[in-house]
């Protein structure tokens, strides 16, 4: 009897595995990127520095972290 993952290459098997994963993490570093760059471009445009990028990288690390542990407590919830 063969699954749905048995046709797969161990390399293929391992990059599945570790999806769930590289998305949390992704999640958890662009976030705070995304919103360093918000915050420095609303600087730009307004002259309020550095009042933009603060916010803008508080608001985008608290998403990020909202995201991530989301992410890490769906997957432990579906391992149970």
């Amino acid at each position: 009897m063969t699954g749905p993952g048995d046709e797969l290459s161990g390399f293929a098997k391992a990059y599945q595995a570790a999806a769930p994963w590289l998305s949390a993490s992704a999640k958890l570093t662009t976030a705070p990127a995304l919103g360093v760059a918000v915050g420095w471009w609303v600087d730009s445009e307004k002259g309020s520095s550095p009042v933009g990028l603060l916010i803008g990288a508080m608001v985008g690390m608290t998403a990020g972290f909202i995201g991530f542990i989301t992410d890490v407590t769906r997957m432990s919830k579906k391992k149970k």
